[in-house]
């Protein structure tokens, strides 16, 4: 039984973490997304209930970078000798007025 709220789509995407518990923000690269969350791999220790800050590094349409963040936590974790795949739930769904790059990205199912 799929108890997703939001479908998932490929994201590939440079993010950052950051956490109360890390010393310092991890940068690493999301392979999924919805509007409720992401999924990320990362060779850094997270537990699950962990909060976390996820900061997505995006492109705008004259392609500068630009920084959208994103409250949330560690909702699943799994561990294997390559690293951590972390199912991060956002704080609350993603929405065009309060993170429109990621949504255009979304929308449009583009890399970054």
């Amino acid at each position: 039984m799929n108890m997703r709220r939001y479908e998932r789509v490929p994201f590939f995407c440079k993010v950052g973490l950051s956490a109360p518990s890390a010393p310092r923000p991890v940068v690493t690269q999301s392979f999924d997304i919805s509007l409720g969350g992401v999924g990320v791999a990362t060779r850094a220790a997270f537990q699950t209930g962990d909060a976390v800050v996820v900061t997505f590094f995006l492109k705008d349409h004259a392609q500068q970078e630009v920084q959208e963040q994103v409250a949330g936590r560690v909702a699943n974790l799994r561990a294997d000798e390559d690293g951590n795949r972390l199912g991060i739930e956002f704080l609350s769904p993603l929405r065009d007025d309060t993170h429109p790059h990621l949504m255009q990205r979304i929308e449009n199912l583009a890399t970054c």
